[in-house]
Formats: C-alpha cells, structure tokens, sequence
C-alpha cells in the first residue's frame, strides 16, 4: 500500500462517508435544475444546500375591443384608439438561500405553470379584454415556497366615435423582490398612419435570477386595425407568463457559477 493509499484509509476510517464521495458531493459540489415537477435526492455527505427559485409569471392581460373612425380632428389625427392589455408580473424569487438537509433525503420539488394569457375582445360591439391568471407558486419540499407574479389587467373597448380612450391593463405585481409588470399603453394612431398594431405592455422580468429564462411575466394583448372604417375590431390575447425554475446548488457551486 503506497502512502496516499495510506492516508485515504486512514481518513476513510474516521468517516463515515469515503473520501472521494465528499470530494465529488460536498468539496468540488454539483448543481441540479429543474424546470418540472420532480424529487432531489440529497447526495451524500451533503448537508447544506443553496435554492435559487422563482415562481410562476402572471399571464398578460387581453386588449379590448376597437371601434375605428376615418376622420381627422383639427391635429391631423385619425380619431382612433387602441386599448392594449397590461403586462404580468413576474414571479416572486429567491437567490442562494442557504438550508441545512439530511444526507440521502428526498425532497420534494413543485414547479406550476406561469399564469395564462387574458383573452382577447371580441369584435362585435363593446368589449373588454380579461386579465391575465396569476403564475403557479413554486416549493422546496417544507423549506421554502415562493409565489408566482399577478396577472395584468384586461382593457375596456375604445369607442372612437365617442372620443372614448379604452383604458390599457394595469401591469401585474410579482413578490417580494420581482419585478412589476410594464403597464399596457393607450394610444392614437397619427394621420397616413392609421393602419398597424400597438403592442401590449410588456411583462416583468427578473435579470438577476436564470438569465430571465424562466418566471418572466407574459406580454399583454396588441391592438391591431387592418383598415379604417367604422366598424368594431378584437383584441389580441394576452401572453401566458413563464412557468417557475429551481436549482440546487451545493460544495462550490451556487448561482452565479452555474449561470
């Protein structure tokens, strides 16, 4: 037996987990993500972890219905207007939360989905787009649960003719230390260029966390005219939010090494 064998056994002795497999798990660590519902198996000689996670992100909110006009008023604008839908929040998240865990316990991972987009006016008369769902929370086995983002608001119908504004969605709010959704616009369209879309609010995004891959809230519903003519137009769907993240980290591994 050479002297590094030697000195393995003799460490391996006082220990109840062999060198190497506390070299692999617990010195030089790992890392494990999902993106679904799943089980972590803590490794052994494993007795800390670090959990980034985010929750689900709120679905974008539908825009209204669109009544459009073909004469200009005294600035040389077309009376039309559109009423697009908020964006959604993204969800609540955490970074690098230390926990203590038992070598070799299973821990259950729960991954909902983002919050579904808001639908859209109809377009035969007065109507108003739907809010966005509320993104799925997301849990640590009993360690932690982090909650997903709200929903943007759904806008009401611009009625032109009335000189009605269709009001855009409220974008939706995330946890503690997510990012609000960007509030959904109102607008006119200027004269010789009447036909077009006016995007939705957009959505919340967390930069700090994924790459802002996951968690990130859904864009809200455009309004779109083809023509102008007196006649009511839809509201496009909102943006379902993206659906929550976890990573583990343990050894030297946390966050920011692995993204």
């Amino acid at each position: 037996m050479n002297i590094f064998a030697a000195i393995k056994k003799a460490i391996n002795s006082n220990l109840n987990t062999p060198l190497n497999v506390l070299i692999e798990n617990g010195v030089i660590g790992g890392y494990k993500l999902f993106t679904e519902s799943g089980d972590f198996v803590v490794p052994a000689g494993v007795k800390r972890i670090l959990i980034t996670a985010i929750g689900g992100g709120g679905g974008g909110g539908g825009a209204g219905s669109v009544y459009t006009y073909d004469v200009t008023n005294s600035s040389g604008y077309y009376t039309n207007r559109s009423a697009t839908g908020g964006g959604g929040g993204s969800g609540y998240f955490i970074k690098d939360r230390a926990k203590i865990v038992t070598p070799g316990a299973t821990i259950p991972i729960t991954i909902n989905a983002g919050g579904v987009g808001g639908n859209g006016a109809t377009a035969t008369s007065k109507d108003n787009g739907v809010a966005g769902g509320v993104g799925g929370s997301v849990s640590v086995g009993n360690l932690l649960t982090v909650n997903g983002g709200n929903g943007g608001g759904g806008a009401t119908y611009a009625e032109c003719t009335s000189g009605n504004d269709g009001t855009s969605g409220n974008g939706g709010s995330g946890g503690v230390g997510a990012v609000k959704g960007a509030n959904g616009t109102s607008s006119r369209l200027k004269a010789y260029d009447s036909f077009g879309n006016v995007e939705g609010g957009n959505g919340g995004v967390v930069p700090d966390v994924f790459g802002g891959a996951y968690g990130y809230g859904g864009q809200g519903g455009d309004s779109t005219i083809t023509e102008v003519a007196r006649q009511w137009y839809g509201g496009k769907n909102g943006d379902a939010g993206g659906k929550g993240a976890v990573l583990i980290c343990w050894g030297q591994f946390t966050h920011d090494t692995v993204y």
